[in-house]
């Protein structure tokens, strides 16, 4: 593809998202307790080659109220 705005108009035309929450997967060791997805670079494991690289992943929240499904105290 030599031109990439077809592309992004059909994606903006068909493509969204209701919200997407943040620190749903679990990062840490395969053996962990915590049942971990992905290690600590978003390698996923048990699969070789891909990643995760969005918010589902970080180390730690933002900030409180971060999370898609909650709402900040007000």
């Amino acid at each position: 593809m030599d031109d990439d705005r077809p592309l992004d108009r059909w994606s903006h035309e068909h493509l969204g998202t209701a919200q997407h929450t943040c620190g749903t997967v679990p990062r840490g060791p395969v053996d962990g307790p915590e049942h971990a997805a992905v290690d600590q670079f978003g390698r996923v494991h048990g699969v070789r080659g891909p990643r995760v690289a969005d918010t589902s992943v970080p180390p730690r929240h933002a900030a409180p109220g971060a999370r898609g499904d909650r709402r900040p105290h007000r």
